[in-house]
């Protein structure tokens, strides 16, 4: 299935030998994806099917088959007489009554599938397990596992390894991880996007298996139907990340979703997930994960403002102010003692609900005593702080 580029070049793992290009197209020099002796096109031209076989190192038409006199390409061009042969027959699988079947049906499951299909689908379909074992014979569906087959000339990149891994190990399996983003298509997105690719995809079992995959076992409800696997939620696969991740990246990752307003509430429950856990693998990481949440936060924060005071010109202000309130002693993130005036740099998503009702009390102690409270999340310092300047000045 693999197979290493030129000299020179880094290895390139696809799958040939079928090509799907449009007839008319003739600007083409040679195939995205092909080795070996040759590859299959075809395209309607005309309400007509006009098949283009890849020969010797260029594409050559073939006029539809029922009319092919035995010449290979156009006339006046030299053809291989042995490959013409073998790929007129070859071509029967997209005729109207071949002996090979119609093969139309075959290419939309295909593209539904992302190219990889397996021989229970094609049953389904109707066509017979001879008939299938003729395609893989001829090379036009490649064998991937007992039961999986990807399509010729199909490249397997890192979304496509991880839907054949999730094949290969039955209906019960579940993709997760990067493995879940590919699929999804959300990897590029943040907070993911700085993640590298992992080598083998990971997958949610309940039973070891042998599919080219990570097995982690574990039965997961959690799960959508994609491409005709299981899929894993984004909240399952966040979980997963940071429970498997190596450390370092772990951490990254849970700076990087503190910053977005879509993880904001996820991240505070995070130690209350791990909670609910109980002894599983990973849970003491993601307790580690949550107090990084709960105090580097709550820091960050206080950088980020007081660089943008310092930016907008503002002073008169002083960090960590102690300030006793009735007998209680409260610092203050960020106070203008002159104008008794508090900025306090917290919210809800970084700090849980009983640090938010402990916050929301001090807030009722300082405005009895006369100050004046301006609340700021975390949102508002990275994404609006023309908005958080606007306020102070004010």
């Amino acid at each position: 299935m693999g197979v290493a580029g030129a000299a020179g070049e880094a290895p390139r793992l696809l799958v040939s030998n079928l090509i799907m290009l449009p007839a008319g197209n003739k600007g083409n020099t040679g195939p995205q994806t092909c080795c070996g002796a040759g590859g299959l096109g075809v395209g309607p031209v005309r309400g007509r099917w006009i098949h283009r076989v890849w020969i010797r190192g260029r594409f050559r038409g073939l006029k539809p088959h029922s009319t092919q006199r035995g010449r290979c390409g156009d006339e006046g061009r030299e053809g291989d007489a042995a490959a013409c042969g073998s790929w007129r027959r070859h071509l029967c699988a997209f005729g109207h009554d071949g002996p090979m079947g119609d093969f139309r049906a075959v290419l939309a499951l295909a593209r539904a599938r992302r190219h990889v299909l397996t021989r229970d689908e094609l049953t389904d379909l109707g066509h017979s397990p001879s008939t299938i074992e003729t395609w893989v014979a001829r090379g036009i569906l490649v064998p991937v596992g007992r039961k999986v087959l990807l399509l010729c000339g199909t490249e397997v990149d890192f979304t496509v390894q991880s839907l054949i891994a999730a094949r290969r190990a039955g209906r019960e399996a579940c993709l997760t991880g990067q493995a879940a983003l590919a699929v999804a298509g959300v990897a590029h997105e943040a907070p993911w996007d700085a993640l590298p690719t992992p080598r083998e995809p990971w997958l949610l079992h309940h039973r070891p298996a042998d599919v080219g995959a990570r097995i982690i076992r574990r039965h997961e409800d959690r799960c959508r139907p994609m491409f005709g696997v299981n899929v894993a939620t984004t909240d399952v696969v966040m979980l997963d990340l940071l429970r498997y991740l190596p450390e370092a990246q772990a951490r990254d990752l849970t700076f990087r979703a503190m910053g977005r307003y879509k993880w904001e509430p996820f991240m505070a429950r995070l130690g209350e997930q791990a909670d609910a856990l109980g002894r599983a693998r990973g849970v003491r990481r993601l307790r580690r994960l949550a107090e990084l949440v709960d105090s580097a936060a709550r820091s960050r924060m206080e950088e980020l403002a007081q660089a943008l005071l310092r930016e907008a010109g503002i002073s008169g202000w002083r960090a960590n102010y102690p300030l006793w309130v009735r007998g209680q002693k409260i610092i203050l993130d960020l106070a203008f003692p002159e104008h008794k005036v508090v900025i306090e740099l917290d919210g809800r998503a970084f700090h849980g609900l009983e640090r938010f009702q402990h916050d929301r009390t001090r807030q009722n102690l300082l405005v009895q005593a006369g100050w004046t409270v301006l609340r700021f999340t975390w949102e508002d310092v990275t994404r609006r702080p023309e908005h958080v300047v606007a306020q102070i000045r004010d």
